[in-house]
């Protein structure tokens, strides 16, 4: 059983979900940054009253601020889809999940292909600009008394024909979620993103003195049944 899960993990590692639909998310710099954030606070001027997030924030800080002030809003956003910056969400709480802003207005698309043309192609392929919207939920319940938990004799009986896996499948959970629920807001720079962490953990450093303080990894848990990944607890 084992070896015919790990081959169809293996199948699954050499796929490349929404490839064909979706160039990838691409490396935006600061200085077209600042004219991107412009060129979306015109168009959606609901993101003018949002905070805004980027790699220059202490993330840390920006918490502390944000418990105390009590916002009305559970997000920020940002856009920025390296690796290094979601590993910062998550150490700090963040939920980093996306939006797409679609239908994007053709006049912000003419702008959006004279800084970055090849964004402009991500978002004509992708129908939308995708951004980030990190939420930091004030009330989340995320760890339950696994002892109070009651598991009945049938549910123990029907467990028997279930493994349970870690780390063997990524794209096909993935793959399996944007099945069950539609993309929603696991759009492909989230997906690319969340591979690229859990084939390569992100390794944290202090600033200003580049000290190591620890590694951020993302993880699958996978559901097999008969050999196929058939769904996933939460990545």
């Amino acid at each position: 059983r084992l070896s015919t899960m790990e081959a169809s993990a293996e199948e699954s590692k050499t796929k490349k979900p929404g490839a064909l639909r979706y160039p990838q998310y691409p490396h935006v710099s600061p200085k077209d940054l600042s004219v991107l954030i412009r060129l979306v606070h015109q168009i959606y001027p609901y993101f003018k009253k949002t905070p805004l997030l980027s790699r220059r924030h202490d993330l840390a800080k920006v918490v502390d601020i944000a418990v105390k002030a009590n916002l009305e809003s559970d997000f920020f956003w940002a856009i920025d889809f390296e690796p290094e910056f979601y590993a910062e969400l998550f150490y700090n709480g963040f939920l980093p999940i996306a939006t797409r802003l679609s239908p994007f207005p053709p006049q912000g698309l003419e702008q959006i292909n004279d800084i970055i043309p090849s964004l402009a192609d991500h978002v004509a392929k992708s129908k939308g600009l995708c951004i980030l919207m990190p939420k930091l939920h004030k009330k989340r319940c995320l760890v339950q008394d696994w002892d109070t938990i009651h598991v009945g004799k049938s549910a123990r009986k029907r467990s028997k024909k279930y493994r349970i896996s870690f780390d063997l499948a990524i794209d096909t959970v993935m793959e399996g979620c944007v099945k069950q629920h539609g993309e929603d807001w696991l759009y492909p720079p989230v997906r690319d993103a969340f591979r690229s962490i859990n084939r390569k953990p992100v390794t944290r450093r202090r600033k200003p003195d580049g000290e190591e303080t620890g590694k951020v990894r993302v993880h699958s848990i996978e559901l097999w049944e008969d050999g196929d990944a058939t769904g996933t607890t939460r990545i």
